[in-house]
C-alpha cells in the first residue's frame, strides 16, 4: 500500500512537457485575440467619431431651427415694410429675441455663415437705424460644424413654392428648410428638416384680408 501511495505522488500534476504545450497554446490565444483587436479597435474608434460627429450635427441643426423659427418680422428703421430677413442659398441673416440669462426683452441681429471651414452662429445688439441695409458688425461666433459639412437653406411664402433666395420681401418666409450635406455628396442627410416661422408679419396685420396691405398702410402712416 505505501508503494502505491508513493507512485501515485510520483504521477500526479503535469508533466514539463504538458505545460509547455499549454504555454505555447496560451501564446497562439493572446496573439490571435492582440491581432483581432488591432484590427477591429481602429474600426470601432472611426465608427464612434462618426456617431460624436453626427449627434453633434445634429444639436447644430436644432440651434438653427429654434434660432430661425424665433425670428421676428421687424426692420433696421423700425418700419414694417420690409423686415429684416437676409436668406440666401448657404447664409441666414434676421432678428430674434436675445436669449440668455440676463436677456430680458432685448432683440439681437443673428447670422448663420461658413467662414473658413466652420459654420458658426455670430450675433450683434438690434437697434434701430436710419439705413434699412445696414448690417452690425457680428461677435461672438459659436462654432456649430467644421469641415466639409454644408449647410444649404431654401425658403418658401404661403405659395408654397421654395426658393433658395428671400431678400427684401414684405414678410417673413412661411417655413425654412434646412439641408445638411457630407463634402460633395449629391444628397442631404437624414437630419435635414424644415422649420415652420412662428410670426411672419407684425400682430397688427393679423387677421387682415392681405398682409401686404397691412404692411403698405402701416409703412405710409409712419
Amino acid at each position: 500500500m505505501t508503494a502505491l501511495r508513493g507512485s501515485r505522488k510520483r504521477t500526479s500534476g503535469f508533466s514539463l512537457v504538458e505545460a509547455l504545450v499549454t504555454l505555447a497554446l496560451t501564446g497562439v490565444l493572446l496573439a490571435a485575440i492582440g491581432t483581432l483587436t488591432g484590427q477591429w479597435l481602429p474600426v470601432w474608434r472611426q465608427g464612434f467619431a462618426g456617431v460624436q460627429r453626427l449627434e453633434a450635427l445634429d444639436l447644430a441643426v436644432q440651434r438653427l431651427a429654434a434660432d430661425i423659427a424665433a425670428a421676428k418680422p421687424v426692420t433696421a428703421s423700425g418700419a414694417f415694410a420690409t423686415p429684416i430677413f437676409i436668406g440666401g442659398p448657404d447664409a441666414i441673416v434676421f432678428v430674434r429675441q436675445a436669449i440668455g440669462p440676463a436677456a430680458g426683452e432685448r432683440l439681437e441681429w443673428v447670422r448663420f455663415a461658413r467662414q473658413d471651414n466652420v459654420f458658426a452662429r455670430a450675433r450683434a445688439p438690434y437697434a434701430p437705424t436710419a439705413d434699412d441695409h445696414a448690417q452690425p458688425t457680428f461677435a461672438d461666433p459659436v462654432e456649430l460644424a467644421r469641415g466639409a459639412y454644408r449647410f444649404r437653406f431654401s425658403y418658401a411664402g404661403p405659395d408654397h413654392v421654395w426658393a433658395t433666395n428671400w431678400v427684401g420681401r414684405s414678410t417673413l418666409p412661411v417655413a425654412v428648410r434646412i439641408d445638411v450635406f457630407d463634402g460633395d455628396a449629391a444628397a442631404p442627410l437624414p437630419l435635414s428638416t424644415t422649420v415652420a416661422l412662428r410670426i411672419d408679419a407684425p400682430a397688427s396685420c393679423a387677421g387682415q384680408a392681405s398682409v401686404g396691405g397691412c404692411l403698405g398702410r402701416l409703412s405710409g402712416a409712419q
